[in-house]
């Protein structure tokens, strides 16, 4: 069980049409749900901007049974929030702690709280790999990324 937090990827091949704006192409949910895409590596990690050294790696929780579509992948939102109603909104240090043990320094709560001013608490990225299929022809992709709750 991932709980109510969890993100997939899918894709979605353009078959492209000449418009007014640009290559335009047919994108629908039922499309990248045909198409999910597998994780590369049972990994996540988190960096804090451009310097690879800063990379905090650890070992994913993900499924495929029980998701939808059926046999897609799956993995759980790997940064808890606060344990309190307000899930660390209005004090991001969580006194009453995390929903689960957080990753490494600083990787805990909702991405800003009140005290922000609208300014992200986040100062890192979420990264994750998928597997490119052997037999995908060559062609412009659209992916899908998908946080589910």
């Amino acid at each position: 069980w991932l709980g109510d937090d969890c993100k997939s990827w899918g894709r979605v091949q353009l078959p492209l049409v000449q418009g007014e704006r640009g290559w335009l192409g047919e994108v629908t949910e039922e499309c990248f749900q045909q198409t999910p895409l597998r994780f590369a590596s049972e990994n996540s990690w988190v960096q804090y901007g451009g310097d690879e050294s800063t990379r905090v790696v650890f070992k994913a929780n993900r499924t495929t049974e029980g998701t939808f579509p059926p046999g897609s992948e799956w993995t759980m939102n790997p940064i808890p929030v606060c344990n309190s109603n307000v899930m660390g909104w209005l004090d991001p240090t969580c006194p009453d702690g995390f929903e689960f043990p957080p990753r490494g320094p600083g990787l805990f709560g909702t991405g800003e709280h009140v005290g922000t001013g609208g300014y992200p608490d986040f100062l890192w990225t979420l990264m994750d790999e998928v597997e490119v299929p052997l037999d995908l022809e060559p062609g412009e992709y659209v992916l899908s990324f998908r946080w589910g709750l």
